[in-house]
């Protein structure tokens, strides 16, 4: 160590420590407004599908200018668009499958950016542009462009670009689409405030996590947002739609019937509420409700379909069945499913006739045979012969008491001709035998 003498080292004053801090708070808050101030770029891949190619000769000088259109459009918002064109094949493939479909194929494309864009010339078509999504389709002109662009950040279709919104959450990570918006939750939701209700930013949150298949972030905010506004019959019909895509059914049934208490004439829901009972295995209800639907709009061929289709399900009412997929092409002749299901259900009839003969002799071969009698009534229940499987169930019931699964088929058989009394006997003794007949059936009987 020198000998030399140490010279102390001087503290600093209280008034230098105040303007270092001063500095330092300076400097941060310099920092911070220029984070929140500096432009984002956001790159686009955009895809166009052979409509739009085959509408437009010169289709990339039209890209080229509404890529300038969204320029212009966002100057202010801090977002600044690098547009790429993919230059590939459209990965959604043909245009049969439906829009949302389409718009979920296009994370195919071989191109990185933050947000792969679908430009189609189908005619119709407005597009598909999930809020804070990784990939979205816009439809075939200037203004759908820009606008698509502005759905992004949840603002709201035709109207003015709300650029006050765009520039709080353009640092929102599009590359991870809705996965990064679980993450970025209470952020986007403050920003949306801003601009929307408390239910409406709740449910602009809660759709497009869902058009991504995150459906519990989903219901989460679909409830919000059915909470504070139980009023609104649209508000129990998306969470409802929600509930059933999660396969909640039991929930999904209790947010349709809100609506439809809140809404009673509404053919729509009533059609969806027949759906999801049907999906429970609650068969007369939802033919109850497909009932009301088409009282309320007899057009309603889905509505028509899909009470054939219930029909097909049910032992004796095939022939029903067959005549409500006939109603239903003559409302619509171009509905797949109701000629898809006409054809099963003939299918059905017609292999169920041809099996007669055998159950038949079986039968007389075998006349104390309690299975050959209860195979038999199935049989002419499919071929629907009420009458003949009413009586080859009772004669399979009668030498077999214990036959739990004959006496539910002979329950529900006597229910649909009225005979509660007879019903409810063979039911009770199915449910013996841990084969009572559905809910809605049992209700019916106990009343």
């Amino acid at each position: 160590m020198s000998s030399g003498t140490l010279k102390a080292v001087t503290r600093p004053t209280l008034r230098q420590l105040t303007i270092a801090a001063g500095l330092l708070l300076a400097v941060a808050g310099a920092y911070a407004i220029w984070r929140a101030t500096r432009p984002r770029t956001l790159t686009v891949c955009v895809v166009t599908d052979y409509s739009f190619r085959n509408s437009h000769s010169n289709w990339r000088d039209v890209l080229a200018a509404r890529f300038e259109a969204a320029q212009q459009a966002f100057r202010g918002t801090g977002v600044h668009w690098d547009f790429r064109d993919a230059d590939q094949p459209d990965p959604t493939g043909n245009l049969e499958g439906g829009i949302e479909d389409r718009r979920q194929k296009l994370i195919r494309t071989e191109c990185e950016a933050d947000i792969i864009l679908g430009v189609t010339g189908q005619a119709g078509v407005k597009g598909d542009v999930p809020p804070f999504s990784h990939t979205a389709i816009v439809g075939d002109s200037d203004t759908l462009f820009v606008q698509g662009l502005a759905m992004l950040f949840g603002a709201p279709a035709g109207k003015e670009l709300p650029k006050s919104l765009i520039s709080h959450l353009r640092g929102f990570d599009f590359a991870r689409g809705t996965e990064a918006l679980e993450q970025a939750h209470d952020r986007v939701y403050k920003a949306l405030l801003d601009l929307f209700p408390p239910a409406e930013a709740h449910r602009i949150l809660g759709m497009s996590l869902a058009a991504d298949g995150i459906y519990a972030a989903a219901i989460r905010d679909l409830k919000e947002r059915a909470a504070l506004d139980s009023g609104n019959a649209a508000a129990h019909v998306d969470l409802a739609t929600v509930y059933t895509h999660a396969f909640e059914t039991a929930d999904a049934i209790a947010e349709y019937r809100a609506a439809v208490k809140l809404e009673p004439n509404n053919a729509r829901d009533r059609g969806a509420l027949a759906i999801a009972l049907a999906n429970t295995g609650l068969a007369e209800d939802a033919i109850d409700e497909f009932h009301a639907a088409l009282r309320l709009d007899p057009k309603f061929a889905t509505a028509q379909s899909g009470l054939a289709y219930v029909l097909t399900q049910q032992p004796g009412r095939i022939d029903e069945a067959i005549a409500a997929y006939e109603a239903a092409l003559q409302l619509d002749p171009n509905l797949q499913p109701a000629a898809a299901g006409l054809e099963r259900a003939k299918a059905l009839k017609a292999k169920a006739q041809a099996a007669l003969p055998e159950e038949q002799k079986r039968t007389q071969s075998s006349p104390n045979n309690p299975q050959a009698h209860f195979a038999l009534g199935l049989a002419e229940a499919r071929a629907g012969n009420v009458e003949a499987a009413i009586k080859s169930l009772r004669r399979s019931v009668e030498l077999d008491p214990s036959n739990a699964l004959g006496h539910e088929q002979l329950a529900l058989l006597l229910f649909r001709k009225g005979d509660t009394a007879g019903a409810l006997d063979h039911a009770q003794s199915a449910a013996k035998g841990g084969y009572e007949p559905p809910k809605d059936v049992m209700d019916r009987l106990r009343r």
